[in-house]
């Protein structure tokens, strides 16, 4: 159940609290007279044989993930994944031990005393005579190739940890070695099933052999490397692998701000089972953590947090740790503000004695509001936030005390005690309770209007200067014919605006500000908003336009601030940049021309008066004078194959816009702001089904829908949804959640700001594989290769080009954690580039899940992901 370096630095700090003092806090408001211990009955379930250690991809773990789900739902965990959906599938690689046999000098050895196999052995029966002693398995250990079974120890002479395991196993096989021994000393002892078979196997036979059997068989205690003639060696290995289906599960608590969340991660898989017909219960190092998340949901269900709780149970963690590959991928990390792996628990359960690992220095000051000694951990291990740290750099990994055991088979149910257990919970409550608090005090940064510092901004593509204010939510460029219009009100407004209606879009890209241009010169904002459509023929777009390149936001106004249009193209450009709307100008226009981006005055502030939306902006709007005549005769007058199959509408689009953006605004007034989001990011999702969305959290059949819209629309006044026959569903089915903290599909945004190596072309053509997304036809990337340094490392990317380009290597969207920019790095002609990289900068890419090359002004990427460049990082 251990790490390596996890347990070695959680030791030492344990020493260090312990000379230290003892440390204790308060207990969680509340949580004493809230929480109800339902959890242990699920340790004490998940230790039964019919579950059989829970191994991820077998019968038992499907079990526990059927169990789970019911108390889930019990608990009153609203699903993640879909409406109704709280689990996602994934394939996992099973190996499970079927038979064994195994003798070493004529002495039958016992499975999980006296040997235990490596995960990724071997399977088949083996005889030998000989061996090759090799001490710790280190390249000065052999002087020659062998043809024998290699054995070697754990530590070095020195009693340290020298390498990695598997990295001294392969240089065994490589040295000639027909099957490995691994003498288990110090941390490791046979017994510790810490990592069951793995799906994927080496070439050879690999066993861990304890300390006693190798002395009973004369393997040398010394390292001096040397040939061992009379070892007589038999094995009989039959393992049984495959691939399967498992499935996390993810719930969640509402908040009282459902733009901000908590996540809470776990796993829930075990040890699996022996041949012998014996089980790992793993109660510490699986259930017990489970069953803490799944009381401090029922504690949040009757409390309701101040932020939403994500509460996610996977699998595989003691595999390929598939499941939390496929957790990660799913999640938007955008609106999650913290997140909380809990390693293992059901120890002593006191939060002072808990080890709070943090994994990133800039959430040092977060992981000192929840701990009064919090660690710094460069690596976790093998456990989840080795995954999570690639999305996330707000992460904490927590581990209870009393929860390392050297022989995983007594990590039983019974070994957690109900004191402790309860203990556990509470803390865990104290410790969302300080982070929550943390979170709020990050967010509650004051503006004041009238003090915004105004400054130049030098652009190059066009060159020229405008003025920035920077606001909550926006960088503002102004020219000299509108920076005298950006006041006060002006500025205040616009953060209101973007408050409006980045929460109909699910608040997409909470951390980026947008781009607001106000220009005369149309075509120069063009070049600046990567609308290369526009550039010399701006006035197309009317007065403003939109636009998402390379993760930035921007919009547009050519008249200056007017309010109703700073809303409209900023609904545009929030609307693209969520992954479920994307970039679909027509549907983006149905709801742009909904009641939330509509003003009365042109520079006035918003009337939250739908009436008189409709009245004034609807009914009395010269750009559609046949609105109320269509929407009288909606029976024959109203197309669906304009919305369904984008059909021409003969009296133009204004209407179709015009028409649907009513329907969004009907359903707000009578059924509330959330079923009127809903409608319209389910027409984003599935417009072919557009009916359906608009009446699916009404109760209403369509005709019926129909009847009430018109009839309230040429009313123009607001009737009380009681009035009605309507029976509005609840706010409980899961759908917001799916769109606010998911990513539709496999996990892929299809925006450029979050894209993967996948998005492009997949190029092999130098030191390190890459993405390549090339738009300019005079380019060409030959070869791109990484090198390691002496002080850090080195890009040479050769290429073949007709202009001067710059390159610059960045994380998206902004280069906040790495920016290098050098210019005319491609001079036109065939060349290569060089990109030298210092330790500061090596250090920043380690933690990232990719970063990017763009080359010149054009849409030319290339993207790296982490774990290309680890490979040639890590030599």
């Amino acid at each position: 159940m251990r790490s390596r370096t996890y347990r070695t630095t959680a030791l030492f700090v344990m020493a260090l609290l312990l000379s230290a003092g003892s440390f204790s806090f308060g207990a969680a408001p509340g949580a004493s007279a809230a929480v109800r211990f339902d959890g242990m009955a699920l340790i004490e379930e998940w230790a039964g044989k019919a579950y059989q250690g829970r191994q991820a991809g077998t019968p038992g773990y499907a079990k526990a993930a059927d169990d789970l789900e019911k108390r889930m739902r019990s608990a009153g965990m609203l699903p993640l994944l879909g409406e109704n959906q709280y689990r996602q599938s994934y394939k996992v690689g099973t190996a499970s031990l079927k038979k064994e046999q195994v003798s070493l000098n004529g002495k039958t050895l016992k499975l999980m005393k006296d040997y235990m196999p490596f995960a990724r052995s071997a399977e088949g029966k083996y005889t030998f005579r000989s061996a090759y002693y090799a001490g710790a398995g280190l390249s000065a250990d052999y002087k020659k190739k062998v043809d024998a079974p290699v054995v070697f120890r754990w530590f070095d002479k020195n009693g340290k940890f020298p390498e990695g395991i598997q990295d001294r196993v392969q240089r065994a096989a490589a040295q000639g070695a027909k099957a490995v021994l691994i003498v288990t000393n110090g941390e490791l002892k046979v017994g510790n099933y810490e990592h069951p078979l793995n799906a994927e196997k080496l070439g050879v036979p690999v066993l861990y052999l304890s300390e006693a059997a190798a002395e009973a068989a004369g393997i040398p205690r010394e390292f001096t490397p040397a040939a061992l003639s009379k070892l007589d060696l038999r094995i009989d290995l039959s393992i049984d692998r495959s691939s399967e289906q498992a499935d996390n599960l993810v719930g969640i608590v509402p908040g009282k701000s459902e733009e901000k969340a908590i996540l809470w991660v776990t796993n829930i898989d075990g040890f699996g089972s022996l041949p012998d017909g014996r089980w790992y219960e793993s109660a510490k190092a699986g259930s017990a953590s489970a069953a803490m998340m799944l009381d401090m949901a029922r504690h949040y269900k009757e409390t309701k947090p101040e932020y939403t709780m994500i509460f996610a149970f996977v699998g595989s963690k003691w595999k390929g740790q598939e499941g939390i590959k496929a957790l990660t991928d799913k999640l938007s990390f955008d609106r999650i503000a913290a997140t909380v792996e809990l390693y293992a628990m059901g120890g002593n359960g006191k939060l002072g004695d808990m080890f709070v690992n943090y994994l990133d220095k800039s959430f040092e000051v977060s992981a000192q509001a929840v701990s009064p000694a919090p660690i710094f951990n460069s690596d976790p291990g093998n456990a989840l936030s080795s995954v999570l740290r690639t999305k996330t750099n707000k992460l904490l990994l927590v581990r209870d005390r009393e929860t390392w055991v050297d022989d995983s088979l007594t990590d039983k149910a019974a070994n957690v005690t109900r004191s402790s257990y309860e203990s556990g919970v509470r803390s865990l409550l104290e410790l969302s309770d300080k982070l929550s608090r943390r979170i709020a005090e990050e967010n509650s940064v004051s503006m004041d209007y009238s003090r915004l510092p105004v400054a130049k901004a030098e652009f190059q593509n066009p060159k020229t200067t405008l003025h920035r204010i920077v606001t909550r939510h926006f960088n503002v460029y102004a020219d000299e014919s509108y920076i005298g219009e950006m006041t006060p009100d002006v500025l205040k407004e616009m953060d209101s605006i973007y408050a409006r209606v980045a929460k109909y879009n699910y608040y997409p890209l909470p951390e980026a500000k947008v781009n607001a241009l106000f220009m005369k010169d149309g075509n120069a904002a063009a070049k600046i908003a990567g609308r290369k459509d526009l550039e010399g023929n701006s006035e197309a777009a009317g007065g403003g336009f939109a636009n998402l390149s390379n993760g930035q936001m921007y919009i547009y106004m050519r008249s200056g601030p007017f309010s109703g249009t700073i809303a409209h193209e900023l609904n545009h450009a929030l609307a693209t940049a969520n992954a479920y709307a994307g970039d679909n100008f027509e549907l983006q226009e149905w709801q742009g021309q909904s009641h939330f981006t509509q003003y009365l005055q042109p520079k006035g502030p918003y009337s939250n008066d739908i009436r008189q939306i409709i009245r004034h902006r609807f009914l009395a709007n010269h750009e559609v004078p046949k609105f109320k005549e269509l929407v009288a005769g909606y029976k024959t007058a109203l197309n669906w194959s304009w919305y369904t199959k984008g059909a021409r509408n003969p009296d133009g689009h204004l209407y179709t816009y015009y028409l649907m953006g009513s329907m969004y605004a009907f359903l707000e007034d009578q059924y509330g702001e959330k079923a009127a989001r809903r409608a319209m990011y389910r027409n984003y999702i599935d417009v072919s089904d557009a009916q359906n969305n608009l009446i699916r959290d009404t109760g209403l059949s369509l005709n019926a829908f129909l009847e009430k819209w018109s009839a309230w629309v040429l009313r123009a006044e607001s009737a009380s949804p009681a009035s009605g026959n309507a029976v509005p569903r609840t706010d409980n089915n899961g759908f917001d959640y799916m769109v606010l903290y998911t990513n539709p599909g496999n996990g892929a945004t299809g925006q450029y700001f979050e894209q993967g190596p996948e998005d492009g072309d997949t190029i092999t053509n130098g030191t390190v594989r890459y993405s390549l997304n090339l738009t300019s036809p005079d380019l060409k990337i030959v070869s791109l290769n990484l090198y390691k340094t002496k002080d850090g490392a080195r890009f040479e990317i050769a290429y073949e080009s007709k202009i001067n380009r710059f390159v610059s290597l960045f994380n998206p969207p902004d280069g906040d954690k790495l920016m290098r920019f050098q210019e005319k790095a491609i001079v036109a002609g065939k060349g290569k580039a060089t990109v030298q990289l210092n330790g500061s900068e090596v250090k920043a890419m380690r933690e990232l899940p990719f970063v990017t090359f763009r080359f010149g002004e054009g849409d030319d990427f290339a993207v790296l992901s982490n774990a290309e460049y680890m490979k040639i990082l890590q030599q």
